[in-house]
């Protein structure tokens, strides 16, 4: 026991009492101790987080709407996805729809999206909310950028997001690095943005490619983050070359700033250093199985092979595909010996 540390025996020192004590804690309780075990300060304890998941989609009604937000907040960051809970948590907002505030709806969306789960009743009443201009104005740029995100990570088309792309690209700086506040949003936003053939989400998505350019310098990112947010560039620029949503989407001017984009954020990772990236994906159960069969018949083909900005688990050439192609029909006999 000595070798484990101070935290984890915390963390198992109170498991066992507080899971008998689950049904008897209030909201405010619940929510501090969800708040506790998905901080950085302590080891995550997926059993009690299961424990406390179950007592609040039976008492959902029971939480503040600042509550249900935190507590999705939590689950989301953690990527603990729970079907039964997050529908529990939806439905309840859904009900109350009128006591939560325009931020902590967009923020909500968000946890809801980065689980990829998606509510249509919810949806299809809370993102009509962010259409009025007039509704939007007083929203900051981490609400803006949340529900935009949310809405093109959980491809709810309907929503016009014109009002919020426009204020968004209209705020100073500091308005706009708070909805790039984290890479994973700045990678929803991005893309959101490109799959909307709104003018003003056009708009967005030149003033997001510029903030890019000098975000690594202002916001004092690593370079893992900064590496992050070029992989993102890059599928923005995926999306311009296979014409995504559509090629008319995209002018001149568009493909050359998404190139000046890349171009500096790739200066600024050479200058700060050439360490590149020793870690290696591990191949799951089922892709070794695959190259095992690839093996058996003697196909040549590549294992974890980088594709920026993906890694691609098992890639077959199209050299090493004719080859085989080759081999299959050298040792099939032809008509005239049969």
């Amino acid at each position: 026991e000595a070798s484990i540390p101070l935290g984890t025996l915390i963390v198992q020192l109170f498991t066992n009492f507080v899971c008998h004590q689950i049904p008897s804690l209030e909201p405010s309780e619940i929510t501090c101790f969800i708040e506790a075990l998905t901080s950085p300060a302590l080891p995550m304890d997926e059993f009690w987080l299961f424990m406390m998941a179950k007592q609040i989609q039976d008492t959902s009604d029971r939480f503040s709407p600042s509550q249900i937000v935190t507590i999705a907040r939590c689950y989301a960051w953690k990527n603990l996805e729970d079907e039964e809970f997050f529908d529990a948590l939806c439905s309840s907002v859904h009900r109350r729809l009128a006591e939560f505030t325009l931020p902590q709806l967009a923020q909500f969306l968000f946890s809801c999206a980065r689980v990829r789960f998606l509510h249509q009743e919810l949806c299809a009443d809370a993102f009509p909310l962010f259409q009025d201009h007039a509704s939007v104005s007083a929203l900051d740029g981490a609400a803006l950028g949340a529900v935009i995100t949310a809405a093109g990570m959980l491809d709810w088309r309907s929503f016009d997001s014109v009002s919020c792309c426009r204020l968004l690209a209209s705020r100073p700086w500091k308005d706009l690095h708070a909805a790039q506040g984290a890479s994973d949003l700045a990678m929803g936003l991005a893309l959101a943005t490109v799959m909307q053939t709104s003018s003003g989400s056009r708009l967005l998505l030149l003033t997001l490619l510029e903030s890019f350019s000098s975000l690594p310098v202002k916001a004092n990112w690593s370079r893992k983050e900064v590496a992050m947010l070029q992989r993102r560039v890059i599928l923005t620029g995926l999306c311009a070359a296979f014409g995504v949503p559509k090629r008319e989407a995209w002018d001149l001017a568009q493909l050359r700033i998404v190139q000046a984009t890349f171009d500096k954020l790739q200066s600024y990772l050479d200058r700060t250093g050439t360490r590149t990236n020793s870690w290696e994906p591990e191949s799951s159960r089922f892709h070794l199985e695959v190259v095992a069969i690839l093996n058996l018949l003697e196909v040549q083909h590549h294992l974890e092979y980088p594709q920026m900005p993906f890694q691609l688990d098992v890639m077959i050439t199209p050299e090493q595909l004719n080859a085989a192609n080759l081999e299959i029909d050298a040792n099939e006999p032809s008509e005239a010996s049969e």
